[in-house]
């Protein structure tokens, strides 16, 4: 049960982190700082590495509060 607690309470921190780069890019591209390009591949892989820890994660915590 505190397993599946921890990966709720982390993947909550991780997608408030991506949403939060999200709007970085939005802003940098909003500013012409960053080309639409570069704002696809900025966001994609945000995106992408987010999911991959957040899905990774609960492996983690089993390998260290495993029973």
């Amino acid at each position: 049960m505190e397993i599946f607690l921890f990966s709720i309470f982390s993947a909550l921190i991780i997608y408030t982190t991506v949403r939060s780069l999200i709007k970085v890019f939005n802003t940098a591209l909003k500013r012409d700082e960053i080309t639409k390009r570069k704002h696809r591949f900025l966001i994609a892989i945000s995106t992408v590495t987010g999911f991959l820890i957040a899905t990774l994660l609960p492996l983690g915590y089993l390998s260290l509060f495993g029973s």
